[in-house]
């Protein structure tokens, strides 16, 4: 029953006489479940993905992607450094669609970190570090899409 999953239950008796029934909180809805079971719920998901973001694996994943996307940067770099001179050269579109995959799946990781840690978050140095790289990142996606080039963006980045 999806109501008493809830913690609720229908009270379905027809009163004696013929008025209508009203809903009460008495009558209608039975809401003595604590709600203090629906925060522990929530807190047993933030430690569960606590656990995932600090497990081994998932950390050779992400240390994985990093890698990947330091080298998609120095990529870029060098195509630049092919014709000097000239200014900012396109980049090809594979290598900005890999950029703005890796920006999404660090925005992911970002925003599970933050659900994880809650309040704590911001006490963690590589929290705000990483913060503050994702947010570099996606200023210089809304620059790009605005049709604006900073490449000194993608170097602040390697930092």
């Amino acid at each position: 029953d999806p109501l008493a999953d809830l913690g609720l239950s229908i009270d379905d008796t027809a009163p004696e006489d013929n008025t209508p029934m009203r809903p009460s909180s008495s009558t209608f809805f039975n809401t003595t479940t604590d709600m203090s079971q629906s925060v522990s719920g929530s807190r047993t998901v933030q430690k569960k993905v606590q656990r995932l973001l600090n497990n081994y694996w998932t950390e050779i994943v992400v240390g994985g992607v990093i890698t990947f996307n330091f080298l998609l940067i120095l990529l870029e770099t060098d195509i630049t450094a092919w014709y000097p001179g000239r200014g900012i050269v396109t980049r090809p579109s594979w290598l900005v669609d890999l950029e703005r995959v890796c920006l999404a799946f660090f925005g992911f990781e970002l925003a599970l970190r933050i659900f994880a840690d809650g309040r704590k978050f911001h006490r963690k140095l590589w929290n705000v570090v990483d913060t503050m790289i994702i947010a570099i990142g996606v200023s210089d996606l809304i620059f790009s899409l605005a049709g604006i080039e900073l490449g000194s963006l993608s170097i602040i980045r390697v930092l």
